[in-house]
């Protein structure tokens, strides 16, 4: 196969692996998920760790001990069932996936759905503002770039946010990680966003449910998160309690932010 260009193409990537996964004896979509979540966080054989080990060996660990803590899971190794692919390297290649005018971050996506069906979605993370679900998906982005952006405003106080949130090189805030944290909660919900993960099939038949064109789940995506992160939503689409949820979103970004500064 090859690196996806296309949510279709990145569906059958996963289709693939999944049928390799089944194979070596995953029977279970969760565990597969989580196999796949592998691909790209809290793994030595990760992407994350190929991309953080080059900036510092002992900071790719710290990092693969916070995914390991907030997930409540530790993947089993893909390699073995990928041996004489290219998959590894396909899927790895296809994490931050646009197709058209719309985009989405896989691999934020399956760690935010592995994370539902867990110990920690809804356990609340002393001092760092919130859940295991939370702080892989949202929190850990927009928490993560605003102490980011405290830290470059120390010796720049007139740097942007543009600089944090709107930077393609940036992990934090660029559309296709905030639209897999979105998708983490949306993908496999049964409409209750944010809660276990109802398969009735493979992941890759959930995913193509979310991405597919005119999918209901896409098209009510943002109702659907701002509900399960605590907003009301009327048949308008206005968030009703913006100011209520603003203000708690705001203690939330801010304790995050602080564990961010210390731990990084």
């Amino acid at each position: 196969m090859a690196k996806a260009k296309s949510f279709a193409a990145l569906v059958a990537l996963i289709a693939e692996a999944e049928k390799r996964l089944i194979k070596a004896g995953q029977r279970d979509p969760v565990e597969r998920c989580r196999t796949l979540r592998g691909v790209y966080y809290g793994t030595t054989w990760s992407l994350d760790w190929d991309n953080e080990s080059k900036r510092s060996l002992v900071g790719a660990h710290i990092r693969n001990a916070g995914f390991l803590t907030y997930t409540g899971a530790m993947p089993a190794d893909s390699r073995p069932a990928f041996a004489g692919t290219s998959l590894l390297r396909d899927l790895k290649d296809s994490q931050s996936m646009r197709d058209g005018t719309r985009s989405v971050d896989i691999g934020h996506l399956l760690i935010g759905v592995e994370t539902r069906a867990g110990p920690t979605r809804a356990l609340p993370f002393a001092q760092q503002g919130g859940t295991g679900l939370e702080i892989v998906t949202w929190l850990g982005d927009l928490g993560g770039g605003a102490a980011n952006l405290a830290r470059q405003r120390a010796s720049a106080p007139s740097k942007s946010v543009e600089w944090v949130f709107h930077n393609n090189s940036s992990d934090y805030g660029v559309t296709d990680n905030l639209e897999g944290d979105i998708a983490a909660y949306v993908v496999a919900s049964g409409g209750t966003a944010g809660g276990m993960p109802k398969f009735s099939g493979t992941v890759a038949d959930a995913v193509n449910e979310y991405l597919k064109p005119k999918s209901s789940l896409w098209l009510n995506r943002a109702r659907l998160f701002v509900t399960a992160i605590g907003g009301t939503v009327d048949r308008k689409g206005t968030v009703t309690n913006s100011a209520k949820l603003v203000s708690a979103l705001t203690d939330k970004l801010y304790d995050f932010g602080v564990w961010y500064a210390a731990t990084r």
